[in-house]
């Protein structure tokens, strides 16, 4: 029965690392995906442009955060800690 116990823990702590792997790497691209949409900000020419730059990256940081989720829900999923 312990050995179980720790072969569950061993699972458990292998899908939280791959989920802390996962959200540095979304983390990392959501702020690159930032810097890029500050530096066309930064180039625009009217009010419009800032708009649908902004827009733009809003539609990215949703799309960032449903895989996020997708992300969070498979580790866990796995590991059966629901």
């Amino acid at each position: 029965m312990s050995v179980k116990f720790w072969e569950d823990q061993e699972t458990a702590l292998d899908g939280l690392k791959e989920f802390a792997d996962g959200w540095f790497a979304l983390r990392y691209k959501s702020t690159q995906a930032v810097l890029e949409v500050s530096k066309h900000i930064g180039d625009a020419a009217t009010a419009s442009d800032i708009f649908q730059e902004h827009q733009n990256w809003l539609m990215r940081a949703m799309e960032l955060l449903a895989e996020d989720r997708k992300a969070y829900q498979q580790p866990v999923l796995r590991t059966g800690f629901t």
